[in-house]
């Protein structure tokens, strides 16, 4: 079986260096002092960490230089590291099975979560163990948001404790051009839908194009819209039973009319491929784009090191029940195995993982550190504020996937968005493929 896994990961990260093209060779982590604090004095053994990431990768420097210095802090223990890939999720639980011995991982925890919670360690007695400086409980140095978020997924498809530890989070929000706000007379983000309709009419009075996206996210915008009138129960029902007979539906549809009217969203919507769309935020043409925390990576290079990022969530709507701090927030998150024979090693890793240096590793990188007491990249400053708020986690796209999805939602909202089709029209067809579906 070990043989097996082996030729399978290696067949998996030869074809994820080949998609990624010609990436530079990991540098050698540096191993800085090591850090004080909690290590218990009697470590040894071995620890194995299989990573979601390849070894070629930014975040593969960076765990590796908190191995090293974890190494260096205990010289009688061993890590051994699995650069898997992101086909790890589907490889862990095989291992486990198979006898493997795999005691930390990490991915999108929520794969986890749905498939095999029972690998996952009850981690609440980390979350109350101290930080690696030992001076924070670790409960109050992560992002409540973050282990908020892992608490949330647990309830949904386990037992309600902690079993993962998010790290390099993203959050998604409308990111808009301050210095185009500013130009508008714009003193104030939106917080509500009316004041969203505000802020587009002033900044369209100013010369600028309030509003653009492409053809990959038409569809957000009235989605979260969905989420914030009927609630994101309400959609996962409209899914499962292709009734989407709702009045937030054809609130959102209405909505997304009445900016179409006004010419809120930039004329390139009509033809934008992805990433044109988010391109045109960048080069400044548009000031707003609704989208994830990553793309302000995707945008560096056209972006430019000076640009005007700011944040703001998701309004609320009229007579909706959502709230402004019911946002969606994610990222990836450390695993222990359930079933782990080196426990203490592998939380004593762990903490290195999560501890000041190594986070601090990741804003150094442009990524977002998971600590309360750092700041985010100046790109993604303001999104972090609103991962702290969040009340209740929205997941990607508030639910709304499937073919009814993919096939009529989609395009109905476009249509409407350009100002091709009517809210009412776009509407009836949508009720009438969900009917059909049966």
């Amino acid at each position: 079986m070990k043989k097996f896994l082996a030729l399978t990961l290696a067949a998996v990260m030869a074809l994820s260096l080949a998609a990624c093209g010609g990436a530079p060779a990991p540098s050698t982590p540096v191993v800085s002092a090591p850090e004080s604090g909690t290590t218990p004095a009697s470590l040894s053994g071995s620890v194995v960490y299989w990573s979601m990431w390849q070894e070629t990768e930014p975040q593969a420097d960076i765990l590796k230089a908190a191995v090293a210095r974890f190494e260096k802090a205990n010289p009688d223990v061993t890590v051994e590291v699995e650069w898997s890939g992101r086909d790890v999720k589907n490889l862990v639980s095989a291992a486990v099975q198979a006898g493997e011995q795999v005691d930390l991982f990490d991915s999108d925890p929520t794969s986890f979560y749905q498939t095999d919670p029972t690998i996952m360690m009850d981690l609440t007695d980390f979350y109350d163990s101290l930080s690696l400086d030992g001076t924070t409980k670790l409960s109050d140095a992560i992002l409540t948001g973050l282990i908020d978020w892992d608490k949330g997924l647990s309830k949904d498809y386990a037992d309600g404790k902690s079993h993962s530890v998010p790290y390099n989070p993203y959050c998604i929000d409308f990111f808009y051009n301050t210095e185009h706000f500013k130009a508008a007379g714009i003193e104030k983000v939106p917080e509500t839908w009316e004041e969203l309709d505000a802020v587009c009419a002033k900044l369209k009075q100013a010369g600028f194009e309030p509003i653009v996206t492409d053809d990959a996210y038409f569809s957000m915008m009235f989605k979260y819209y969905v989420a914030r009138y009927s609630g994101e129960d309400a959609i996962k029902e409209m899914v499962k039973t292709n009734n989407f007979d709702d009045p937030g539906m054809l609130a959102a549809l209405k909505a997304l009319e009445d900016f179409a009217s006004k010419g809120y969203f930039a004329a390139s919507c009509k033809t934008n491929k992805y990433p044109a769309g988010q391109q045109q935020f960048a080069r400044q043409e548009a000031s707003m784009y609704f989208n994830a925390s990553f793309m302000a990576a995707e945008n560096a290079e056209t972006a430019g090191d000076d640009f005007p990022y700011g944040h703001f969530a998701y309004p609320v709507v009229p007579d909706g029940s959502g709230k402004i701090t019911e946002n969606s927030i994610g990222g990836q998150a450390f695993v222990v195995n359930a079933n782990t024979e080196n426990k203490d090693a592998a939380y004593e890793l762990l903490r290195y993982f999560v501890g000041e240096d190594c986070q601090k590793d990741f804003l150094d990188h442009g990524l977002t550190p998971n600590l309360s007491s750092l700041d985010w990249p100046a790109s993604m400053a303001g999104q972090k504020p609103i991962v702290a708020a969040v009340t209740k986690n929205i997941n990607w796209g508030a639910s709304m996937g499937g073919e009814i999805a993919d096939s009529v939602i989609d395009p109905a909202v476009k249509a409407v968005m350009l100002g091709e089709q009517s809210a009412d029209a776009a509407y009836a067809a949508i009720v009438k493929a969900g009917k059909n579906a049966g």
